[in-house]
């Protein structure tokens, strides 16, 4: 059972039993409920785009829906969390990343194919189309002529 102080200054508590495969409606509607009376369940709805959260509220609701919900489903978040933030990382490296001159061709691909493998552990599949696209456009000027012949071909 998570037990939820009331409003800053407030002396209730509210209790709400975990989730189980069970109680999901019961569950929800006690959720919504507490979290109306604290004023953070409007965290949680969908805003309209490019509305700003307010971080303390956002907190405050991620902390009282991780109390009633199960620890493994915490704990799968958690992984999700990480992936999607590892993922991220690596989508914005590979975007980042140009063949610099002096580098051999063997070595910027040995680079992008350690990225994409990366990536495909995390569960994101680098097309080989894609992945063909992002090796020639990455390449340097010096190496433009090849990438046109490559193109044509």
């Amino acid at each position: 059972m998570a037990l939820v102080p009331a409003k800053e200054g407030g002396s209730m508590s509210y209790q709400v039993s975990t989730l189980t495969p069970t109680n999901y409606p019961v569950w929800e509607v006690k959720v919504k409920s507490i979290m109306d009376a604290n004023g953070i369940r409007k965290t949680v709805e969908p805003r309209a785009l490019g509305a700003e959260a307010d971080s303390k509220k956002s907190k405050q609701a991620l902390a009282f829906l991780f109390q009633a919900i199960p620890k493994d489903m915490v704990l799968q978040m958690a992984m999700d969390w990480v992936r999607t933030t590892r993922l991220a990382t690596l989508k914005s490296e590979l975007e980042g990343l140009l063949m610099k001159e002096g580098k051999t061709v063997d070595d910027f691909a040995t680079k992008l194919t350690g990225l994409a493998s990366k990536a495909r552990s995390l569960g994101y599949e680098l097309e080989e189309v894609n992945f063909v696209k992002r090796l020639l456009d990455l390449m340097p000027k010096s190496f433009l002529q090849i990438v046109v012949n490559r193109a044509m071909l």
